[in-house]
């Protein structure tokens, strides 16, 4: 079993849970490390258009549709991604958006076992 484990960051109130991942954007492409928020309530994982678009990528999968918070709802466009976490490769279309850090919801945190340790400040990862 692999396990991660990083202190929340806390920069923000409360203290958030991020961290850092390499992400391939194309077959045999260079990775780009990415700062994700852990989004445990966000069906999919999105990418900032800035990592996108220093990878030549183009935004060309499917759009994702979303619900906002008022419960209006959006499209983002994605695009196909590699995110690399605990020696495991996860393949899917991630939204692009224009924030400056990723998001990791369970489209890839399912792969895990997530354990959110308030009074620690810890978030810890295992396979």
């Amino acid at each position: 079993m692999n396990a991660l484990t990083t202190p929340l960051d806390s920069r923000h109130r409360p203290p958030a849970p991020i961290l850092r991942a390499p992400v391939r954007l194309s077959a045999g492409g260079p990775q780009t490390e990415i700062e994700f928020f852990v989004d445990t309530g966000a069906d999919f994982s999105c990418l900032p258009a800035s990592a996108v678009m220093s990878n030549s990528a183009s935004p060309l999968g499917p759009a994702k549709r979303f619900r906002r918070g008022d419960g209006s709802f959006g499209t983002l466009s994605t695009v196909w991604a590699t995110v690399e976490l605990l020696n495991q490769s996860i393949d899917g279309y991630c939204a692009v958006t224009n924030d400056s850090v990723g998001l990791l919801g369970r489209d890839i945190l399912q792969h895990f076992k997530l354990t959110l340790d308030g009074p620690a400040g810890t978030l810890t990862l295992e396979n």
